[in-house]
């Protein structure tokens, strides 16, 4: 009994002395680097607009010849004030933006000449030769015609809007498809002749390029107006004949408004 008492005292003994010669262990710090990485989005915008518009302008031609026939028909002629009304859809992305759509196109000129009445006369030169001239008689009679051209027009027009000006001005370029519709034109080509309708003359269609700026006027969230100045140009002659040629030139300005979505 005394021999058990006095090993479980040393094993007690021996298990304290191992307990205090042992050291603490030291605590592990882990350190770890964050790095922040900033990313630069790109956004594409893509806008919708349904648009209707009226324009006004005045029709001039570049004459393809100086013959005396068009000369003559040129004196005549006097441009009026013509309109144009149709219905556009634009696709915007950003700056950008894609516009397409129909129209209706009247040409209105004014055209006027002199009627004579002529009387032929029997005349002598100075050589003794006898010849008959078609002479004019009294005061000439003037009569005006309201010439009309009506087109069909088919419209795609690029535009781009500076980056400060994005939602008040565009400068954009057009091409243009006229169709003809209908014609009334009469013409006279020198004072002998009568006048007569070339009506059936004009060609069936042309293409034309249109210079525009337009300035935009926010009425609402989803309504705007624009005003758009525009210069246009005739790439092909609207008539080809032996009498008369020309393109057909446009300087106006459009007023529109816009459903945006």
């Amino acid at each position: 009994m005394i021999i058990i008492i006095f090993l479980l005292l040393s094993f007690l003994i021996l298990s304290y002395n191992d307990c205090i010669g042992q050291e603490a262990v030291a605590p592990v710090v882990i350190t770890k680097k964050v790095e922040v990485v900033d990313y630069e989005y790109n956004y594409i915008m893509v806008e919708l607009r349904s648009s209707i518009d009226f324009s006004v302008f005045y029709p001039y031609h570049t004459m393809q010849g100086t013959t005396p026939s068009q000369l003559y028909f040129e004196e005549g002629r006097n441009a009026r004030p013509s309109f144009d009304v149709g219905v556009k859809q634009t696709v915007k992305l950003n700056n950008w933006s894609v516009t397409t759509g129909i129209s209706f196109q009247r040409v209105n000129e004014l055209f006027s000449y002199n009627e004579y009445s002529f009387q032929n006369v029997t005349v002598q030169d100075e050589n003794g030769n006898i010849r008959l001239v078609h002479l004019a008689i009294g005061e000439p009679i003037v009569y005006t015609q309201d010439n009309n051209l009506n087109y069909l027009v088919a419209p795609l027009k690029i535009a781009y809007s500076p980056l400060t000006l994005k939602d008040k001005l565009s400068i954009g370029i057009q091409g243009n498809f006229h169709y003809l519709l209908s014609s009334y034109y009469w013409a006279k080509f020198s004072l002998p002749n009568a006048a007569e309708e070339i009506s059936e003359n004009f060609n069936p269609f042309f293409f034309s390029i249109t210079a525009n700026s337009s300035f935009n006027i926010k009425l609402s969230k989803k309504i705007s107006a624009e005003i758009e100045p525009y210069y246009s140009v005739g790439l092909s002659p609207i008539i080809d004949s032996n009498e008369l040629s020309f393109s057909l030139n446009c300087l106006g300005v459009c007023i529109r408004f816009n459903l945006n979505y």
